[in-house]
């Protein structure tokens, strides 16, 4: 590809937000293919332009081709040196199906700063908000599928039940991890089996729930694009508030107050 990098930042720092959300989008929308030519791959534009501006933060004015931001595209190309420099970074080249991805160590051991960045576009990429008013739980998800082809059908039909827990991505047990690190408990579980021509995986998704978990999420972490963040905001609001009928909220303090007064004194 004649694509390149004009006025590079060098050296390139990837120890940021911007670096945390380039990496993590390669590793799940994006990828290098077989020639070594990077891209990055969202339907929605919007996401697809704050990539862009994440790569400028890193690398300099990075040259692309401006087609590739219209409405009805969903893949941007770069440059191969940036491959280069991604494979580096242990972002391997060609198919990314039944391999067994690994977030590099500079983001696992990383500040705050580009954690955020990175689960910011992980969850983005392969994260929803999801609210069932019916079944009255409200959860984010996180989906990873890992190649089961060799395992014995007995274990694979066991982990379907439920019965046993599911052979893990490392890249579940790495976000978990980096979840927690942002005050964000989550749970790991079977999602369901597909069969494919290469053989046969499991999708293993994380799952963050709880008012809790879910305001430190959007406190701490967020999705990037507006439909998301609203889908968010909008689960969170459905939480019932506590209401009292008149006189019951200064009486119901007033038990407090005296249940704490009464701590103090034993």
């Amino acid at each position: 590809t004649s694509k390149g990098i004009i006025n590079p930042k060098l050296p390139f720092n990837f120890n940021s937000k911007e670096g945390g959300g380039i990496i993590a989008g390669f590793l799940f929308d994006g990828g290098i293919n077989s020639v070594g030519v990077p891209n990055y791959g969202d339907t929605n534009l919007e996401n697809r332009i704050s990539f862009v501006e994440n790569m400028k933060g890193v690398f300099g004015d990075v040259h692309i081709n401006k087609k590739e931001l219209g409405e009805k595209r969903i893949q941007i190309n770069f440059s191969k040196i940036i491959g280069v420099i991604l494979q580096e970074l242990n972002i391997e080249k060609g198919s990314k199906l039944n391999k067994n991805k690994q977030v590099p160590s500079f983001i696992l051991n990383g500040n705050k700063n580009i954690i955020k960045g990175f689960l910011q576009r992980a969850f983005e990429d392969e994260g929803s908000p999801s609210y069932f008013k019916k079944k009255a739980y409200r959860r984010i998800n996180f989906e990873q599928n890992i190649d089961v082809t060799n395992l014995n059908q007995n274990t694979r039909k066991l982990i379907i039940e439920r019965k046993i827990a599911p052979k893990c991505p490392d890249t579940i047990l790495q976000i978990k991890q980096l979840l927690k690190k942002l005050k964000v408990e989550s749970s790991i579980h079977f999602s369901k089996e597909r069969n494919h021509i290469k053989g046969i995986s499991h999708t293993i998704e994380i799952r963050i729930s709880g008012k809790e978990n879910l305001e430190n999420f959007q406190n701490n972490i967020d999705f990037l694009s507006q439909i998301k963040k609203e889908k968010l905001q909008n689960m969170l609001k459905s939480y019932k508030q506590i209401q009292y009928r008149n006189g019951e909220a200064k009486e119901n303090i007033f038990k407090i107050c005296k249940k704490l007064q009464k701590k103090k004194e034993d």
